[in-house]
């Protein structure tokens, strides 16, 4: 009983770390796929969000390029681990791309495709464009920073920053967080009221999200009684006829699991 408990768990880890490395970056692209169709479309209606009403977690608020990196991808309202399965996500409670204050955006550098893992090579100087339901804004990057590093200089009251964060990392290990830098070159867009946000602390940067606590619960529940089902089925059916059935099933209650256990991971990885 105990060989087949280990058994299992090992299986089980071998099946996450498939996840994080192949199947999460497959689940992303295609969340960006969904999330760049509809922002697109509410950029030509002219209904892209950009701050006047609370926006929900996880609507698309923008399009970030970064041509020196080869990087596009839609960024999603929110931070929590959540939110960063399908993109970049926009700190709530910082300025919005392209208004005045610092707007900061989190994005992964190893799971779920790690859109950001390559931000470290940016240089001084290097444009980055961020597209809005206000228009279409050029920052220059001003600096790369790490942990303990000299902070950037205080912004002028018509000054916009756009602060990128990530982790300087090639495994599944965080090395360090990174800090982007980028000054708007022009001005400002006019910057409307905005509503006090509150944002829990798995929003913060290196949080992990403990919303996926319950869900994760459920998947095992239904990853055990997959195989209590299996069980029953080699028994009454046959194994042939069992595993043509149990094995999608499997197959989908793993992903769910994996999907949900990868939340508590740091959400910046």
């Amino acid at each position: 009983m105990l060989s087949w408990f280990f058994a299992v768990l090992s299986g089980f880890a071998l099946f996450f770390v498939a996840f994080l490395m192949v199947l999460s970056p497959l689940q992303e692209s295609r969340a960006q796929a969904v999330l760049y169709t509809q922002f697109r479309s509410e950029l030509a209606a002219a209904t892209a969000p950009f701050g006047v009403t609370p926006i929900p977690p996880g609507s698309p608020v923008a399009v970030i390029d970064i041509q020196a990196l080869g990087i596009r991808q839609v960024v999603v309202e929110g931070t929590s681990g959540e939110d960063l399965r399908s993109g970049p996500g926009h700190l709530r409670v910082t300025a919005f791309p392209g208004q005045a204050g610092t707007s900061v955006i989190f994005g992964r550098s190893t799971t779920y495709g790690g859109p950001f893992r390559d931000l470290p090579k940016l240089h001084r100087g290097d444009p980055i464009q961020v597209t809005t339901g206000q228009g279409v804004f050029t920052y220059q990057v001003e600096d790369v920073r790490r942990s303990g590093d000299p902070q950037p200089p205080a912004l002028r009251a018509d000054q916009s920053r756009l602060l990128l964060v990530t982790t300087d990392s090639s495994t599944l290990g965080a090395l360090s967080t990174v800090y982007i830098d980028a000054l708007l070159v022009g001005t400002p867009a006019v910057t409307p009221p905005r509503q006090a946000v509150l944002v829990p602390d798995y929003e913060n940067e290196m949080a992990s999200d403990p919303s996926a606590l319950l869900p994760l619960a459920l998947w095992l529940f239904a990853l055990v009684a997959t195989g209590v089902f299996a069980a029953w089925g080699v028994v009454r059916w046959g194994s042939g006829q069992t595993w043509l059935v149990v094995i999608p099933v499997l197959l989908a209650v793993l992903w769910g699991a994996s999907d949900n256990a990868a939340m508590l991971l740091p959400n910046l990885m």
